[in-house]
């Protein structure tokens, strides 16, 4: 019973001081332990100095602001500044022609791990040769993008025309990471919290846990073979394995951010949530006078298994009826892309390995496609 007693304890300040290690040195030890996993580690390795809370719409970016991001290991170095709205714009050149045209979204519209100018943002900017005011930021939803268009709005920015682009992991956020009560978006305090606090302050465990969750997959290479193109290995031979490991799993129909477009039935509940804030921002920019659009682009998930993209399109082309200036489908052809090309040559040409988000290559892509649709 004393031998339990005294091992008991041991073991307590040792999970104690493990902890404490973690939360301060965590990252660091992180980055020896396995430098090639740490993709998923890299949007908390951000300048915490330009990431703030907001009290109003959860989070932004500091204003008047530059600094190199470095996501670790170096694996990306980019460039950020923000103007004295809080916006990611280009560190040299400002366009001196100014439409008053602003874009919203999540990271995608942000431009993690890119220049602005490798955005498709900067690069729209550049083609029509006008400012475009990014107002994106990681992680943004429905919830937050009414409470920060309204909020920026009613003090001093006055956009003549904004241009919301639905990530569609929008809809898994607002569902699960959000609440909005009184005009303020706080954290829903769900499993789904919990997880974020893990990840945030506590790198090294989070990362512990996943090897153990994932243990049998690296162990038995035949078992993340299962549904996938027999032409994978063939095209992505040159990737990293454990990179490998991630883009196989993002492409499947039940990657957990992106599944809801492959069962849209059974997520009704959520996507009429978003639409209701999204119906709120349309109704307030309206209200100002203020032209609302709408943009949609593909996830891998999305080029990889295509068949109920229509679907997905008809949702947000619907909406908009009635309340768009333009609904821009980058979906459809994109997807069209892709088919001649090839599903799996594409996903490697126009994506990060091993990630959801468009390289340099796919936002000069998005540009290009968003530049033809405006002009037409």
């Amino acid at each position: 019973m004393k031998y339990l007693i005294q091992s008991t304890i041991i073991l307590i300040i040792s999970s104690i001081l493990f902890l404490l290690i973690d939360f301060f040195f965590g990252i660091y030890i992180l980055s020896f332990v396995n430098s090639k996993m740490i993709d998923e580690y890299n949007l908390y390795k951000l300048d915490k100095n330009l990431r703030i809370k907001n009290n109003f719409y959860h989070h932004d970016l500091k204003k008047n602001y530059k600094t190199l991001e470095v996501t670790l290991r170096n694996a990306y170095k980019y460039r950020v500044c923000t103007d004295k709205f809080g916006f990611k714009f280009s560190c040299s050149d400002i366009p001196k022609k100014d439409s008053k045209l602003a874009i919203i979204g999540d990271s995608f519209t942000e431009g993690i791990k890119l220049n602005y100018e490798d955005t498709f943002v900067g690069k729209l900017e550049h083609d029509l040769g006008t400012r475009i005011y990014n107002m994106g930021v990681a992680t943004y939803s429905p919830k937050i993008y009414y409470t920060k268009i309204k909020k920026k709005i009613n003090n001093d920015f006055k956009p003549r025309h904004i241009i919301l682009a639905l990530d569609i992991s929008d809809i898994i956020d607002d569902t699960n990471l959000y609440d909005l009560k009184n005009e303020k978006v706080t954290d829903k305090k769900n499993k789904f919290y919990i997880k974020e606090l893990l990840v945030r302050n506590f790198k090294l465990s989070y990362y512990f846990y996943n090897q153990i969750k994932y243990t049998k997959i690296y162990k038995d290479k035949r078992k993340i073979k299962l549904n996938i193109d027999k032409n994978f290995e063939k095209i992505f031979h040159d990737v990293p394995f454990e990179k490998k490991i991630i883009t196989k799993q993002i492409i499947k129909k039940n990657y957990h951010l992106s599944k809801w477009v492959h069962n849209i039935d059974e997520n009704r509940e959520s996507i009429e949530e978003s639409k209701k804030y999204l119906n709120k921002t349309f109704n307030f920019l309206e209200e100002n006078k203020i032209k609302f659009s709408f943009l949609i682009y593909p996830w891998p998930s999305m080029i990889y298994n295509s068949e109920n993209n229509p679907r997905f399109v008809e949702i947000w082309k619907d909406f908009c009826e009635k309340r768009c200036e333009n609904f821009f489908d980058l979906v459809t052809p994109l997807v069209n892309q892709s088919e001649k090309l090839g599903k799996l040559n594409f996903i490697k040409k126009y994506y990060f390995y091993g990630d959801v988000h468009f390289n340099e290559d796919g936002n000069k892509l998005l540009a290009k496609e968003l530049y033809k649709q405006i002009k037409n």
